[in-house]
């Protein structure tokens, strides 16, 4: 799970994991290729799948941002190496 708000409207950027079998959640520690934090982001949607090269990935797009408002960027987190890497969307179509 990413992301999100607290009951006091705070906005987040933690990562968390929850465990079936023991029935707990694990905040992860993840890094990021932009040397900085993923922002934090309400209203996104966030999908795990596999990438073409067969890693397990979490996808998330889009979503709120207080400074930037909308997010245009989509970002992908390495499950296995717990690191963030972004793509930034430009717009397509005709003028």
């Amino acid at each position: 799970m990413f992301g999100g708000a607290t009951e006091n409207n705070n906005i987040l950027n933690e990562v968390w994991k929850y465990n079936i079998t023991s029935a707990q959640w694990l905040l992860l520690n993840v890094s990021s290729q932009f040397g900085n934090e993923v922002p934090p982001l309400i209203g996104h949607t966030a999908h795990v799948t596999k990438s073409s090269d067969g890693r397990d990935v979490m996808l998330i797009f889009f979503g709120y941002h207080p400074f930037w408002k909308i997010s245009s960027f989509i970002f992908e987190l390495d499950i296995g190496k717990k690191c963030f890497i972004f793509h930034e969307v430009g717009v397509r179509g005709d003028d």
